[in-house]
């Protein structure tokens, strides 16, 4: 058995074309030797670490650590919005007992605005981490690498140590 340079199939050796691509192995005969030339094994393009069907298998502690730090992240955010949330809200009831009643004046709206602001803040970061880590869950349920990109914005954006994790795993197909 052979695989298909352009899709990765798994095809009989005596095939002509791919069945899934319809790739043509007679025109690529040509090109075999230039290909073994530069060190690319031609019955697998994809290189001995990765499957023919992309799989990849990441270890279930990888798995396990990626998912409870990049959790921990979004609880974070969401802990710090509903933090900054009730400070404002029970700042101004305080601000306002404290002028008798009245309106808390000046001092009262800027601390009820600095600390809505910095709420939102919190909620920012949510609108791309939520998606990534979507993604990431997603990825690791079908078993499907996850990019150097992906990785490097979950490590930047999301969780250092996730985007560790994410770099460094195993991407072995065990």
């Amino acid at each position: 058995m052979k695989y298909c340079p352009k899709c990765g199939k798994e095809v009989a050796d005596n095939d002509s074309f791919c069945q899934s691509c319809g790739y043509n192995f007679n025109q690529s005969e040509q090109n075999t030797s230039v290909s073994n030339n530069q060190g690319i094994n031609v019955n697998n393009p994809y290189g001995s670490s990765a499957s023919r069907n992309n799989t990849v298998y990441y270890s279930d502690a990888a798995k396990i650590a990626t998912k409870v730090f990049l959790i921990i992240s979004i609880a974070g955010m969401v802990i710090s919005f509903l933090t900054f949330l009730i400070i404002g809200i029970a700042g101004r009831s305080a601000i306002n007992e404290a002028a008798g009643g009245a309106d808390g004046g000046l001092t009262g709206s800027v601390f009820v605005g600095v600390a809505i602001y910095l709420g939102v803040c919190c909620l920012i970061p949510l609108a791309w981490t939520i998606p990534m880590t979507v993604s990431i869950f997603k990825k690791f349920k079908n078993n499907q690498p996850i990019s150097t990109g992906l990785s490097v914005c979950t490590l930047l954006f999301v969780s250092i140590i996730a985007g560790i994790i994410l770099l460094v795993a195993n991407k072995g197909n065990n």
